[in-house]
């Protein structure tokens, strides 16, 4: 127990290293890039990320997984899924090549035909090293993991950010997952020892046996794995062919693509441990419960807080660092940050299944779930982009309770075990930021200084006077209009009247421009006033949020949190001896 509670713990750590330095500079990459590109210019790729996704996953078919799930696999059995995905690869690429005209013609929108024949050569580069990656993560190899994937995302995205301040606009996204896929490639074959065989194409039949022999398995993952794929770009998709609008797609991928990178900080550090674990110990029912349960509590321990906090600063992080100009993709990333803390336990509850042979059940559940959420898009579509999202994150968190029966039925977990694991830190989670946020509106109105941490709705939002003008204004004074007889009738001193006196000079009459229409400054506060404000409002709000997080879970001597501290105390004696 001790060497898996090692392994799992050390194999957490560096996912967590990896999830969380890869997020932060994807954070830092991304807000580089949209300070100089248009929602427009997001919503172009966003609407082929769709197409590129489900092609990465038929070329992959499930068989990765296949490997993972093997308790020893072969070499055979690496080199059989290497040339398959080959051969998908290319047969897909042809496949999207041809239909490219047909992709921007569906989207109304030309220039998507030459991006998507070159952004589509990402997945096709992506298939030769997918069996890298499965011999990577079967193996736990997750600090070689690390120094792949942050390579490939530091040299992707210094590409990106060049060719975006040359103006290439959305072509520097297109050349971003390009880069990213040729680095990705050539790194895990640097750390992996196992290399394809050539010879072995001479008898495909013995090459591709092992293909035929997990076929019914593999392909349960991959119909799964499309569902999701839909799942997850499926509003994107809706939004580009019922709006009609590129600007409409760019906010709501804003806001998906940084809500999936909080909680993929979670769920993918989870991902790279949880399905090898579960596999190690899916022999003994008792000791798998355990470590599933764990598993459960640590999930919540850092989901809620994570996922609940970028809601609470969500308007200041997204002025800050992406500006203005993104505004509208504010409120639907609130909303997706509620579904997306509980995305995490989806994971956990996938890799329970899957590590029992049941991609069965992983595949109807998740055609069920979209099938459903078809359902509710139709439904609530015509109410507005914000209700549409409501109905489908509260379909997403009530959807969970379909995966717990099957759960019960493979390894006892109750519906009370459950909710033990998961529902305090719910709870602990949205008390801590309600209260952030109502501390740091209260610190404000008692001391003066603080007063600018929060922005007042005067500064954000124009008030009517100045945007609708006053008929002080707008209609001339009674006494320009109606000149009094003293100034129409001239006195007899005056033999030539000046015309000026008789007539209101058209500057009188007609308001100026400058009073009809306010200038920008007077309607949208300028950034140098309000960014530092704004950052320094979203710093307290994290010192603070984190702060008393801690303190409620010291109080409460919760588990996890000392069994983390025991962890990260015991690896920093033995680094310092």
């Amino acid at each position: 127990m001790e060497n898996l509670k090692e392994k799992t713990a050390r194999g957490l750590m560096w996912g967590a290293v990896n999830n969380g330095t890869m997020q932060v500079l994807n954070l830092l990459i991304g807000i580089l890039l949209l300070r100089h590109l248009t929602p427009g210019d997001t919503g172009l790729v966003g609407m082929l990320a769709i197409f590129s996704a489900i092609a990465g996953n038929l070329q992959s078919s499930g068989f990765s997984t296949a490997l993972i799930n093997e308790r020893q696999p072969t070499a055979a059995q690496y080199n059989s899924v290497f040339w398959f995905n080959i051969l998908m690869g290319t047969a897909l690429y042809c496949l999207l090549f041809a239909a490219a005209p047909l992709i921007a013609q569906f989207f109304r929108q030309p220039q998507l035909t030459r991006l998507a024949r070159f952004l589509f050569l990402s997945f096709f580069i992506s298939s030769f090293g997918i069996a890298t990656n499965a011999y990577m993560m079967k193996n736990m190899m997750n600090r070689e993991i690390t120094i792949v994937n942050l390579t490939a995302l530091v040299l992707s995205g210094t590409v990106a950010i060049v060719m975006v301040f040359k103006d290439y606009a959305y072509w520097s996204l297109a050349w971003q997952q390009v880069v990213n896929s040729v680095v990705l490639v050539v790194g895990r074959f640097c750390y992996v020892k196992w290399r394809p065989s050539l010879s072995s194409l001479h008898a495909p039949l013995s090459t591709f046996r092992y293909i035929r022999q997990t076929f019914s398995f593999s392909m349960k993952i991959l119909v799964t794995m499309i569902v999701n794929t839909v799942n997850q770009n499926m509003l994107t998709v809706i939004f580009g062919r019922l709006f009609r609008d590129a600007r409409v797609v760019g906010n709501f991928f804003q806001a998906y693509k940084w809500d999936s990178m909080a909680f993929q900080t979670v769920g993918g550090m989870l991902a790279q441990v949880a399905q090898p674990v579960l596999v190690s110990v899916r022999d003994e029912r008792d000791r798998e419960l355990q470590v599933f349960r764990k598993m459960l509590r640590f999930t919540s321990f850092l989901s809620f807080p994570a996922l609940f906090g970028l809601a609470l600063v969500s308007r200041e992080f997204i002025l800050c660092t992406i500006g203005p100009a993104w505004t509208d993709c504010i409120p639907l990333l609130q909303i997706l940050c509620i579904s997306g803390a509980f995305m995490p336990l989806f994971t956990l509850y996938q890799n329970l299944v899957i590590s029992h042979g049941r991609s069965d059940v992983n595949m109807w559940l998740n055609i069920g779930q979209i099938a459903l959420q078809l359902v509710i898009i139709l439904l609530f579509y015509r109410q507005g982009i914000v209700m549409m999202v409501v109905a489908y994150t509260l379909f997403n968190i009530i959807w969970l309770a379909a995966w717990q029966p099957f759960a019960r039925r493979i390894i006892g977990l109750r519906w009370l075990d459950l909710l033990r694991d998961t529902v305090p830190f719910m709870l602990i989670a949205a008390i801590v930021m309600l209260a952030t946020y109502l501390l740091t509106n209260y610190l404000s109105t008692l001391i003066p200084q603080l007063s600018t941490l929060i922005p007042q709705p005067s500064t954000l939002i124009p008030q009517p006077s100045t945007l609708i003008p006053q008929p002080s204004t707008l209609i001339p004074q009674l006494s320009t209009l109606n000149p009094q007889p003293s100034t129409l009738i001239p006195q007899l001193s005056t033999l030539n009247p000046q015309p000026s006196t008789l007539i209101p000079q058209p500057s009188t009459l007609i308001p100026q421009p400058s009073t009809l229409n306010p200038q920008p400054s007077t309607l949208i506060p300028q950034p140098s006033t309000l960014i530092p404000q704004l950052w320094l409002l979203l710093a307290t709000r994290v010192v603070l949020a984190a702060a008393l997080y801690y303190a409620v879970m010291r109080l409460l001597h919760v588990a996890i949190l000392q069994e983390c501290l025991q962890f990260i105390t015991r690896k920093f004696r033995k680094n310092s001896i």
